[in-house]
């Protein structure tokens, strides 16, 4: 594949983009790369505060904690096939993250292409714009599968 260099080499962290200071105390940063436009790194950040629902993921925020609940859809996160479900993937206390990753593989009249989301999430009492870089996640979900 001559892709398959490229897209293994995708980061699953980065700096936080600018972004609104103070930064809020839940915050997600999507990292995605898209096969046809040569991994290029697209980034996201959203302020959850302010959100119940982003992408595929639900929030419940309470006082002291944060759950969140992803859905997967082969529409949307591509092949392989891995059972549609809404499943709890984190409950995360104060001063937690964590890493969410999975990739696809998708096909259209023109071939197949690749897609990789890295999604880290914080519930924090402070962000600073190194946050996922210096601090390992309290919490990992790996539904990265082979593509071939």
């Amino acid at each position: 594949m001559p892709g398959a260099e490229k897209r293994i080499k995708v980061p699953h962290k980065l700096l936080l983009p600018d972004a609104t200071h103070p930064l809020p105390p839940v915050l997600l940063h999507e990292i995605t790369a898209y096969e046809w436009e040569d991994f290029r790194l697209q980034q996201t950040t959203k302020r959850l505060d302010q959100l119940e629902q982003y992408w595929s993921f639900q929030f419940q925020q309470q006082e002291h904690h944060l759950e969140i609940w992803f859905t997967y859809s082969k529409t949307e996160h591509g092949s392989p096939e891995r059972g549609s479900y809404l499943h709890r993937i984190f409950k995360l206390k104060k001063n937690q993250t964590a890493v969410f990753q999975i990739n696809g593989r998708f096909a259209n009249e023109e071939g197949q292409y690749y897609v990789s989301h890295f999604v880290n999430l914080g519930f924090v009492k402070r962000f600073n714009d190194n946050l996922f870089l210096t601090k390992e996640p309290d919490h990992n979900v790996d539904l990265r599968a082979q593509l071939y």
